[in-house]
């Protein structure tokens, strides 16, 4: 019988309804005969199978709609749309970063290169051979080809579209880069779009071939989706173009060669739009950056290179046509331009920043190498937060402890099926295998709540973080969790792992999944999440029954304050550092310690270095951390005293709301040695430096706060010495210059020296080029260490001593820095 239902639904995205989540929609919906509608309040609609249709209709946060079925089944299919909404349409996609708008570094603008301006959305710089991408273009034979009649091309467009859905689908459920397979995902969908197919049906009726037919119905869409006003469905244009370009491939294979080409050495990829599929076919080996067109902050290809971080900028005008092939490029993310061509003087430039670049991380490797401590000797260990092995191998090298969360529920996700045993087993091989003999924490799969799994066919739930999530739904399905189970100890074999349970809520719920290990292995260790507050007062009766504890703190904190952490709305509430979830926290690891159970925390809490202090205050045993979190968390905790983390975790408890926690935190002296290092060190001393130019050597010796750790932001503390040179010249006479400046982001005074191996032009007093350059850098603020006396003192030593030729020879007699360092701190009595 026909029937009729709607259901109407508020979007709460923060991205709007953009092309994964109407993925998920149009997904959901193939599976139900009835016609299915999404209304707009001002009565504009549009097919939900239509990916490209329900991008185009700009459906925006916060913007009412409603969705309405009408056929057989169209009760079940707004019952199965509601619980797709409700379970939650995951917005996987953070808010954009803000671009870097176009700056060129003090040494640079001195030099006067000449560049072109962009934006810049991808961290660092780089240097490659110029590649030329270019974009959808039939060739010339398929453009004046005799159609073969009408059933004949759509056979062929329909096979090609089919074809390349499926292969999109089977990528999607392979690939385990979450945002790959969610990227994928959707393309599948759009690649079967009915929308773009009565399009290409339409023009193929007309008297098209169905090449032609492809390209003119996806520009045709293409076009429809850049005239919106949101720049985020505009972007949504390149992805109907990347389809086009893959239905054509299939029509004439080849094609593709000429805007996918094959990257032989390292290349810097010039195009006026690079769809991400082209991105994901380039040689990741040979691919150094990304100088491109107008194709958005959020476009997924933009997504996918700060992923990767890959150096890239935007908003290039006439992007492809700037550098001719193989001419050597540059690019710079972090100043939003490109140069091309690259001359000696460039080249010396970028040469050094990649010097610093190697200098720095081998500075900091033999302290994130080891294991954590503080500067008391209290051990943390500070694993990784990762979702595939290269993540876990990268991190291993890069000082991880060991894998503090591996989150298998994404292997649950984006299917029609659960994966097999065999599969999961390949997996954790991988992983296990990158951890080099490291502890592994393994979580068992985590679906439900915002994480749904359509295959599980759960009922719909009106709240379902509350619902059936976690161990909850291991003991609905426990031939799934047995599956995963025996994955694991399989794949461990013998090696240290971990197991735990998330979503536990009892002592009955742990003891029943210890039970399930325990039948399979006798010897991998079981634990649990605490992200449930019911058991913050019953760690003593459930410590029996676990062997370690990690405390996810999103969950935990979101449930302990009633407060939805994807709500904004009351995003306040629940802030992590609310004193009232602080004492909580503190609650759980006196009580774990007293209990003697290991305890870490896995949420995003311990993985932000500006927590670490609450974390050591608290005790705990580990702290994990997304990848690039590892090795400055690893550098703080040797700086922190473990007395004074404590104190400072005490007086967070006494305190009201979490604006004070944060004050407190940020200006509380948890560091051993909170005065900072010396202000005179070889480290920052470099004799026989290579410069051609003042600004050369300015360079080089601010560089050296940046190796030291100094300063995180060399270029501003550029700026800020040039604007003093700018003012009068600081070359003194004698071949000597000293150039000063206080910045915000130089974290300790610091006098930084170095000797030229040959002197440069300096505009000095005396007519002399410089040959010695000193540098004193000083913060801004008595906050943090950089009065104004302490600056005019050392400076006023300096001076003083320089006009002395015995000072001069003497400095000029020291061999090497350590010399030098002993020399200074003799002399200036600093």
């Amino acid at each position: 019988m026909t029937a009729s239902a709607e259901h109407r639904f508020v979007c709460e995205l923060a991205n709007g309804l953009h092309a994964r989540p109407a993925s998920v929609l149009a997904e959901a919906a193939g599976g139900f005969t009835s016609e299915v509608l999404i209304i707009r309040d001002d009565g504009l609609s549009a097919d939900v199978r239509s990916v490209l249709s329900v991008v185009g209709l700009n459906v925006q946060r916060g913007d009412a709609f409603t969705i309405r079925a009408h056929g057989d089944d169209a009760v079940d299919a707004i019952a199965a749309l509601r619980s797709i909404m409700e379970l939650g349409l995951v917005d996987d996609e953070a808010a954009p970063l803000a671009g870097l708008s176009c700056k060129l570094p003090p040494a640079l603008r001195m030099m006067g290169v000449a560049y072109t301006p962009g934006l810049g959305v991808g961290g660092g710089s780089a240097i490659g051979r110029a590649v030329n991408v270019g974009g959808l273009e039939l060739p010339i034979e398929a453009r004046h080809a005799v159609p073969a009649g009408v059933e004949e091309e759509l056979r062929r467009a329909r096979d090609a579209t089919q074809g390349l859905a499926r292969e999109l689908k089977q990528r999607a459920e392979g690939a385990f880069d979450v945002m790959e397979a969610s990227l994928l995902g959707a393309h599948a969908q759009i690649a079967g779009d009915t929308a773009l197919w009565s399009a290409v049906e339409s023009r193929v009726r007309k008297g098209d071939t169905a090449e032609r037919a492809i390209v003119g119905a996806a520009e045709e869409m293409a076009a429809r989706l850049r005239s919106v006003d949101s720049a985020y469905v505009r972007e949504r244009a390149v992805d109907v173009i990347d389809i086009a370009m893959q239905l054509v491939d299939r029509l004439i294979p080849g094609v593709l060669s000429g805007v996918c080409p094959v990257l032989e050495s390292d290349s810097i990829v010039f195009a006026d739009t690079l769809t991400a599929n082209q991105l994901l076919s380039l040689d990741r080996r040979h691919l150094r950056g990304l100088v491109l067109g107008a194709v958005g902050q959020t476009s997924h290809t933009v997504i996918i290179a700060r992923n990767i971080g890959l150096p890239c900028i935007i908003d290039v005008a006439a992007a492809a046509g700037i550098a001719a092939a193989d001419t050597v490029a540059a690019v710079d993310g972090d100043g939003g331009f490109v140069i091309s061509p690259v001359d000696d003087r460039v080249h010396r430039f970028y040469e050094a920043e990649q010097r610093v670049r190697i200098r720095k991380r081998e500075r900091v490797r033999p302290i994130v190498c080891r294991p954590a401590a503080t500067a008391d000797g209290v051990p943390l260990e500070v694993g990784v937060t990762a979702v595939d092995a290269d993540e876990v191998r990268d991190s291993v090298a890069n000082g991880a402890d060991g894998v503090g969360l591996f989150r298998t529920e994404f292997l649950y996700l984006h299917r029609d099926e659960p994966p097999g045993e065999d599969e999961q087993r390949a997996v954790y091989v991988d992983v296990i295998e990158a951890a080099s003999d490291r502890p592994v924490i393994l979580r068992t799969f985590d679906t439900g709540g915002d994480k749904p799994a359509p295959y599980l066919r759960l009922s719909r739930e009106d709240n379902p973080f509350l619902g059936v999530r976690g161990v909850r739904l291991h003991q609905r399905r426990p031939d799934l969790l047995d599956a995963q189970l025996r994955a694991m100890v399989s794949a461990a074999d013998g090696r240290p792992i971990k197991v735990m349970a998330p979503m536990v809520s009892t002592v009955a719920e742990m003891a029943w999944f210890r039970q399930r290990v325990r039948a399979l292995s006798g010897s991998v260790l079981v634990g649990m999440m605490v992200e449930v507050p019911s058991l913050a007062l019953s760690i003593d009766r459930i410590a029996p029954h676990a062997d370690f504890f990690s405390i996810g703190t999103n969950d935990l904190c979101q449930y302990w304050m009633a407060a939805d952490r994807g709500n904004t709305g009351v995003a306040r509430i629940g802030d992590e550092l609310q004193p009232a979830f602080l004492r909580v926290l503190r609650r759980i690891c006196d009580d774990a310690r007293t209990a003697g159970v290991w305890t870490g925390v896995c949420g995003e809490m311990g993985g932000r270095v500006e927590n670490l202090p609450l974390m050591i205050g608290l005790g705990v045993d580990e702290v994990s951390a997304g990848p690039a979190g590892v090795a400055p968390i690893k550098l703080a905790v040797a700086e922190a005293d473990s007395g004074r983390c404590r104190s400072l975790l005490d007086a967070a408890c006494e305190l009201d709301s979490a604006d004070e926690v944060r004050e407190l935190v940020s200006g509380f002296a948890w560091r051993a040695v909170h005065d900072g290092p010396p202000i005179i060190d070889a480290a920052c001393i470099e004799l026989g430096v290579d410069a051609t130019s003042k600004a050369e050597a300015i360079k080089a010796v601010v560089d050296l706060l940046a190796i030291t750790g100094r300063t995180d932001s060399p270029r501003d503390v550029e700026e800020a010495a040039w604007a003093r040179e700018e003012t009068y010249s600081t070359g003194l006479g004698h071949g000597i210059a000293i150039p000063h400046c206080k910045c915000a982001s130089v974290k300790w005074p610091t006098l930084a020296v170095v000797t030229l191996s040959r002197p440069v032009e300096w505009d000095a007093t005396d007519g002399q080029p410089v040959g010695t350059v000193f540098l004193l850098a000083v913060p801004e603020g008595e906050a943090a260490g950089g009065g104004g006396s302490a600056h005019l003192k050392i400076f006023a030593t300096l001076a003083r001593r320089l006009v002395h030729e015995a000072f001069r020879q003497g400095f000029s007699a020291c061999r090497d820095a350590a010399q030098a360092e002993a020399f200074l701190r003799d002399q200036l009595a600093v």
